[in-house]
């Protein structure tokens, strides 16, 4: 039998010491996997009446109490019944209270909010033991020695960790509760039209993902997940994004593409966390005035959507990485590019083969750095509609294609310039 409760243990033999901080155990009761005798100095079966063999004795009763456990290892303490007790104290058994004084270790087991049922029928046994210890079923036990396996999995249900993690599809069985403990949860292709009050109530969520349902709406308690981190409403139905989005401020991805979005929220601007944005594929006509408050934004997808234009902000973007913004009607692609202070052609192609100079160095065993020495990091200047720098700067990428072509010369063969 097993039984789930909270526990202290505290000396008794006069050296005294403080009790133990009170844990959570579930207390199991079965035979040892170890003979009461060694097998040393077992007595051999003697002949009794009748030529017939005594039976061996059984092995002994002992409780074990599992504190915890891993996906390897059980923590757990044993304590032998047999001949080891001293004495039991069952007066506040009603309420789920009890003591179990034992001789080896000399400590008091001090067990709390136990189900008074279970607790009685735990101190029956514990008495039976005492009184006659063979006498004892195996049916009311758990035998350590042949179900061993099984008791460690019944241990590990009752003191598995909180799941963290929930991935559902069309095909899974909705639970009847969802564990508040959930940091990352997706629902996937299961026609859902809403986000329920009880996905709201999931307040230590940091990812969360709607994808391929049926949401036509993010409604405004979405700000009671503070701790939300990852946002996946792709392929759903939106229609509206509610102002309250903005209070998400440690977001740093929103995925809203593949849906029926035709504005966002000002609010956007104070996600100013956010490094992802997925907009593409919505039916978009302008961007929030606010976004260039995203001032850490680093990746940018706004392709397929009905943007004519972006808003003047657009262009303190200057972290910005990678943008795709192909399939809108822009009427002024230059004006976008000249905000957005993008390497010219020039320079993409002098960092592809700074960039292949260097792998071909770090092949043959060679520091880069001792033939390609960049210079300090200057000033960045936004470029012409040419391409070109304005100022006389050079970029690092433009210096590193001067010594790049330094380095292609006939005085060095052994890395040699591609011809035409």
């Amino acid at each position: 039998m097993h039984m789930v409760c909270f526990v202290e243990t505290c000396g008794y033999d006069g050296r005294g010491g403080p009790r133990s901080k009170r844990v959570k155990a579930t207390i199991n009761m079965g035979r040892s996997k170890s003979p009461l005798q060694t097998r040393t100095n077992a007595p051999a079966p003697t002949a009794g009446a009748g030529g017939a063999k005594t039976k061996a004795p059984k092995t002994p009763v002992r409780l074990v109490l599992a504190t915890g456990v891993t996906t390897t290892k059980l923590f757990a303490t044993e304590y032998v019944v047999n001949k080891n007790i001293v004495s039991v104290f069952g007066k506040f058994v009603k309420d789920g209270k009890a003591t179990v004084r034992f001789r080896s270790p000399a400590v008091d087991l001090f067990l709390s909010g136990a189900p008074p049922a279970t607790l009685g029928r735990l101190l029956t046994l514990i008495v039976a033991v005492i009184k006659t210890p063979d006498a004892v079923e195996d049916a009311d036990l758990m035998n350590f020695s042949e179900n061993a396996q099984a008791n460690q999995q019944s241990l590990q249900k009752t003191h598995a960790p909180p799941p963290r993690k929930l991935a559902m599809t069309r095909d899974s069985k909705w639970p009847a509760k969802f564990p508040p403990s959930l940091e990352d949860f997706s629902l996937y292709g299961y026609g859902l039209k809403h986000i329920r009050s009880h996905f709201l109530e999931l307040r230590n969520l940091t990812s969360l993902a709607f994808e391929c349902n049926r949401i036509t709406e993010v409604p405004p308690e979405i700000k009671e997940l503070s701790k939300l981190m990852v946002l996946n409403l792709r392929k759903n139905c939106l229609v509206t994004v509610a102002d309250e989005i903005g209070e998400l401020t440690a977001l740093h991805t929103l995925r809203l593409d593949s849906n029926l979005l035709e504005r966002l929220p000002e609010s956007i601007g104070d996600l100013r966390s956010l490094k992802v944005v997925h907009l593409q594929r919505n039916r978009l006509k302008t961007l929030p005035r606010s976004i260039g408050n995203l001032g850490g934004l680093q990746r940018l997808d706004v392709s397929h959507n009905a943007l004519p234009s972006f808003p003047p902000s657009f262009e303190r973007l200057r972290r910005l990485k990678q943008a795709d913004w192909s399939g809108n009607p822009l009427q002024h692609r230059e004006a976008v590019v000249q905000g957005l202070a993008v390497p010219s052609l020039k320079e993409l192609a002098a960092g592809a083969v700074y960039r292949g100079l260097q792998r071909r160095l770090r092949a043959e065993g060679k520091a880069a750095s001792a033939l390609i020495a960049l210079p300090p990091p200057t000033k960045r200047h936004k470029p012409n509609s040419d391409g070109a720098c304005d100022g006389s700067g050079r970029s690092r990428v433009a210096a590193a294609a001067a010594a790049a072509a330094t380095a292609c010369t006939p005085s060095s063969p052994t890395l040699g310039c591609a011809s035409g």
